[in-house]
């Protein structure tokens, strides 16, 4: 609202500016005076309307001497320091063609009147007043009167002349000022008196046009008598005072940063503060529009973040077709990484499961994150080897394959399978790569192992029934002795694998009946111990 005030203010002063330019003149009156460009050296060029006189000096006026007379109205004019032949400049500007125009002149003693570079008239009788009509030579736009004026003698040296212009038709046209503006802002312009037709620079046919680009513009207008008039008037930007608030920022937590702007009349922060400088301590853009002394406005925004660990994340944990590589990153500003691949890039190409760590180092600190990548790959997919089951006992079958579709022997389709009776039990898996694996498990009923202890061996190298052995699972807590008949141990082993060959440190047993002595556990681990005869027989 300020903003708006202070436009508002300025729109009322060039509305007040315009309506004290309307006075309309309807007559130009010349006259020889101070105001008029003359040299005594001649230079080329000199009565064309746009020759650069800038460096000529001003005429002299009145002229010390004024034996000739003087036209009425006018005043006598030369050049200083004095020259017998002296040049002079006068340019004035026409905004309609329909006008009319005389002028008298005297001279010391003879001069050349010229028009927009044409002879209008010569005179070299000392003390007499011309006449001429200046009609046929004006135009609309720039005209430039020169006066080639030169003395036979040593004094009196003067010039002195007076022309009427007058509009025959209408007013005299005016349109708005010139005007500067701030950029991309514009201004209009306007023909304030009615006429036939408008037609503008811009190919514009309206009364009043409205710009925004910097330029001149002009309208020829065609009046009720189709007299044609024609005026201008420039559009000028100021310089705008472009604001900058610098480069984007990043602060820890708990610090502050000043955003400090100075040498505007106004400001006007996004977050509703006024001043010339805020203090922020959160994330976000802050942006400012600032209007300096021209009330022109600019603007410019910054970005604070704030750093802080919980934005270090490198997400959930996925799982990945096999031969996919999966783009790990964890960027963030001002920071150094340490992987735990060794690598110290802002991210990774990974294409094997595992966990991969991250932690970032910069001026607020370290933080660390880690993710959990699964590449699904079943060339090796398999259950378990095939295996007992005790009675009341269940095993869980489970195919270690995450997010995929499953199709079991039994009908399930869940990702493992409880049995609790034997038989085989098959899957076949197909991954969310379009991967595809099936396997079988064949599940028996744990036996009595007691009835499948031989009773009997022959130890004769023929290669059949050579040793004594229990068809016990190893790892079952096992013991096995064996002992004669009266007390002896002879053989002893913790391993289902071992067997005995029917020897005594390395000799022979004879034939005959020996005791074993077996312990162990069951599938539901409770000890079993069995004992019995053995007869060596070979």
């Amino acid at each position: 609202m300020y903003f708006r005030a202070i436009v508002l203010k300025r729109i009322v002063y060039i509305l007040i500016f315009f309506a004290f330019s309307l006075e309309l003149n309807a007559q130009l009156v010349i006259r020889s005076d101070g105001s008029w460009k003359a040299v005594g050296a001649y230079q080329t060029g000199w009565k064309d309307p746009w020759f650069n006189d800038d460096a000529w000096p001003n005429s002299l006026s009145p002229s010390p001497w004024t034996i000739s007379p003087i036209v009425a109205g006018s005043q006598s004019m030369w050049v200083s320091p004095f020259s017998d032949t002296t040049y002079f400049r006068k340019s004035f500007f026409l905004k309609g063609e329909c006008v009319t125009s005389s002028c008298q002149i005297s001279a010391d003693n003879e001069f050349e009147l010229y028009l927009n570079d044409s002879l209008v008239g010569i005179g070299r009788n000392l003390g007499l007043i011309y006449s001429f009509n200046l009609t046929p030579f004006l135009r609309i736009g720039k005209n430039t009167i020169a006066i080639k004026a030169a003395n036979w003698n040593t004094g009196p040296y003067l010039v002195s002349f007076l022309a009427n212009v007058d509009y025959t038709s209408a007013p005299e046209i005016q349109i708005s000022s010139n005007d500067t503006t701030c950029p991309n802002i514009g201004t209009s312009f306007r023909v304030y008196q009615n006429y036939q037709s408008y037609k503008w620079s811009n190919g514009d046919t309206n009364q009043q046009i409205f710009t925004n680009d910097p330029g001149l513009y002009y309208v020829e207008t065609i009046d009720n008598n189709a007299c044609l008039w024609a005026d201008s008037a420039r559009l000028v930007n100021y310089d705008l005072n472009e604001i900058n608030l610098g480069a984007d920022r990043n602060i820890c937590e708990d610090d502050t940063v000043q955003l400090n702007l100075q040498g505007f009349l106004a400001y006007q922060w996004n977050t509703e503060d006024t001043g010339s400088s805020i203090v922020v301590d959160k994330s976000g853009t802050y942006g400012l529009i600032a209007m300096d002394s021209n009330l022109c406005a600019s603007s410019d925004s910054m970005r604070v973040r704030v750093f802080s660990f919980a934005e270090i994340s490198l997400g959930n944990d996925r799982v990945l077709c096999k031969g996919d590589t999966a783009l790990i990153s964890a960027s963030f500003p001002q920071s150094v990484y340490q992987w735990s691949t060794g690598s110290q890039k802002e991210q990774i190409s990974v294409m094997e499961s595992g966990n991969y760590r991250v932690t970032i180092t910069n001026f607020c600190g370290s933080a660390s994150d880690d993710v959990n990548l699964f590449f699904t790959d079943l060339s090796t997919f398999s259950l378990l080897d095939d295996t007992l089951i005790c009675e009341g006992t269940s095993i869980e079958l489970d195919t270690k394959v995450e997010n995929a579709s499953y199709s079991w022997s039994t009908g399930d389709s869940t990702k493992s399978l409880t049995v609790s009776e034997p038989g085989t039990y098959s899957v076949r898996v197909e991954d969310n790569c379009g991967n595809q694996a099936f396997d079988e498990i064949n599940i028996y009923r744990e036996p009595d192992y007691s009835a499948i202890v031989p009773n009997a061996f022959s130890p004769n190298l023929d290669g059949t029934n050579e040793n004594f052995r229990a068809f016990i699972p190893n790892g079952r807590g096992f013991k096995m002795s064996i002992f004669d008949r009266w007390g002896k141990q002879l053989f002893f082993t913790n391993s289902a694998f071992d067997a005995w060959d029917g020897t005594f440190k390395d000799e022979p047993m004879p034939n005959g009946m020996y005791l074993y002595e077996i312990s162990y556990f069951d599938c539901l681990f409770q000890p079993q111990l069995d004992n019995g005869i053995i007869t060596l027989i070979r």
